[in-house]
């Protein structure tokens, strides 16, 4: 059965042109902190019937893993091991892709195992899938000069790094099913807020 993917917060499912599906998928929400009810320093681990369910995967910043519960029961199903996870994000393949500092990293719906990792110029902050393409943009952050959006073209390879003078501080993004990407962000890391349209196709 094939599984679906969904891009929380609704905010952001909307932009990505989601829809409640009927088959299982994943559901992708980042948050700073969450309850975890194994013990930190474990190993990742995943429930075997975690593949065919609807699963919402929820990023623990601080306790460095990202906890996987089946939907809408809210049902512990597993926990991946991961290295300050900032931010996720779901492709058209129900593959999971966690931010962590200075890469990002693909587990199947379901899995524990990686089955793919991308290097970044700065901090991997968070990502989005494109629908349309399959490119993997991620927020890139410097530890000086501006910080921009990299961009992999189908999830691969090394990346076309976006950088706006107008916002200088990208957080948040999602896809339209155009391949549009809209960003969120401020002027400077204290100033104020900036939305912006990344065309499909476009250089800026």
């Amino acid at each position: 059965m094939n599984a679906r993917s969904w891009l929380l917060p609704i905010a952001a499912c909307v932009l990505a042109g989601c829809a409640v599906q009927s088959t299982p998928g994943s559901l992708a929400l980042p948050v700073r902190e969450a309850g975890a009810s194994v013990a930190k320093g474990s190993g990742s681990w995943m429930l075997p019937e975690a593949k065919s369910e609807d699963l919402l995967y929820v990023a623990d910043w601080n306790d460095e893993h990202v906890d996987v519960y089946a939907y809408p029961s809210a049902r512990h199903v597993g926990e991946l091991k991961a290295d300050e996870p900032s931010g996720l994000c779901v492709d058209a393949a129900s593959d999971v892709w966690v931010n962590e500092p200075l890469k990002v990293i693909e587990y199947q719906h379901g899995g524990v195992k990686p089955i793919a990792k991308l290097a970044t110029p700065g901090f991997s902050y968070a990502c989005a899938v494109d629908p349309a393409s399959g490119n993997l943009a991620v927020t890139d952050v410097q530890v000086k000069g501006p910080d921009g959006i990299a961009v992999f073209a189908h999830a691969s390879g090394q990346p076309t790094v976006y950088i706006d003078p107008a916002m200088p501080s990208p957080a948040s993004m999602g896809y339209d099913d155009q391949g549009n990407l809209f960003v969120d962000g401020n002027t400077s890391r204290k100033g104020s807020f900036r939305f912006a349209e990344l065309p499909q196709g476009a250089a800026s």
